[in-house]
């Protein structure tokens, strides 16, 4: 059970709104504010909160209908008693106090679920933020009420919601050897790599195939260097993993090589495995497959060979069982690594990685 101390809020039957009579009802233009039927969806690509701004304040919602009463262009499809417009200073005045519940929420977290959580082994942590978010998720519903007992229990159960998905997903990016206390990057030992000749297009080490890069090294070195900034991006949940532009470089080094007469060398390092999220696959898709588009006038490989390193060498991957189903699916995730790519467009790599991305014009991107 939770938010047994909430007022308001029974644990059974949920938010109280027998308050209504005296209240200010909101509905849709076309018709009442239905329930969220569909399960919160904690382990998927996109971040599934809006950011609404109140002030110089912001917080996340992930109720729909309140979504959409927040949304300054819906505003006009909502009725206030059915009948009448709903005016911005209304909404302004129930985000106010959506927010006094969501500050408490986020502050009392920790009560919340409980002192015995932190006593938990990791794997039972995780188990107890699935239950937890479904069940805030379940009783999140804005029915239309405009009440502020009501407004204050919505906010504080979303804050929860928010504040259980943020330590879920930061406790799942931990591999099950991070946790025992062993290396997060897992290296594995590989054959002493075949000297690369001009003919080389594929080279073979253990299993792994190194692909020979023939389009300019310095270019995809700049390309992949998104990486340090793409936790930036406010749409995914994504923790800085890469934080140097050297490390961008060691990882190019396990998954290509390069000729020794090319100009830019590339570090000559061992396969090594990553523990990312999910979340990484627009990305990952993105640069590996505009690798392979540049790549592709100078080796003619095929594509598989290109998204094999991805399912070798993250856990991103872990869940498709073959590679084929990476190449099927690389081009439409390839398209949202491009859309997230357009919220850090301001950052000096994202620059750098849309002019590159420019040259491809499948990508129809302008430079």
């Amino acid at each position: 059970m939770y938010f047994l101390n909430l007022p308001n809020f029974h644990p059974n039957r949920g938010i109280n709104t027998d308050n209504y009579h005296k209240a200010v009802f909101l509905s849709s233009v076309d018709g009442l504010f239905e329930r969220d039927q569909s399960v919160f969806n904690y382990g998927g690509m996109l971040f599934p909160f809006k950011e609404i701004f109140l002030r110089e304040e912001h917080f996340f919602v992930s109720e729909i209908n309140l979504q959409k009463l927040f949304d300054p262009y819906n505003l006009d499809q909502l009725l206030r008693e059915n009948s009448f417009p709903v005016n911005p200073e209304l909404v302004e005045e129930i985000k106010a106090q959506f927010f006094k519940g969501y500050t408490d929420g986020l502050q009392n977290f920790d009560r919340e679920i409980g002192s015995f959580f932190f006593s938990l082994a990791p794997a039972e942590q995780l188990k107890v933020l699935v239950d937890f978010m479904n069940y805030c998720h379940h009783h999140l519903y804005f029915e239309g009420f405009v009440i502020p007992e009501v407004l204050y229990s919505l906010g504080y159960i979303q804050a929860c919601l928010v504040q259980s998905y943020k330590t879920y997903q930061n406790l799942s990016k931990l591999s099950v050897k991070e946790i025992t206390g062993e290396p997060l990057i897992e290296a594995t030992p590989v054959a002493e790599p075949p000297v690369l000749t001009l003919q080389n297009t594929v080279v073979q080490t253990n299993g792994i195939h190194k692909i020979a890069l023939k389009y300019p090294a310095d270019e995809i070195i700049k390309l992949w260097q998104v990486l340090l900034d793409i936790h930036r991006c406010k749409s995914v949940a994504i923790l800085p993993f890469f934080k140097t532009e050297k490390e961008v470089e060691n990882l190019l080094g396990e998954l290509f090589c390069v000729s020794e007469n090319a100009g830019v060398s590339l570090p000559d390092r061992e396969h090594r495995y990553y523990e990312l999220s999910s979340d990484y696959q627009p990305i990952l898709c993105l640069l590996m497959h505009a690798t392979y588009k540049l790549n592709h006038t100078f080796t003619r490989i095929k594509l598989e060979p290109y998204s094999a390193l991805l399912k070798q060498s993250f856990s991103a991957f872990q869940g498709i069982e073959n590679v084929a189903d990476i190449s099927g699916n690389i081009t439409k995730k390839k398209d949202a690594g491009i859309m997230l790519l357009g919220e850090i467009k301001s950052s000096k790599y994202a620059k750098n990685a849309l002019k590159i991305l420019a040259k491809i014009k499948d990508y129809r991107i302008k430079a």
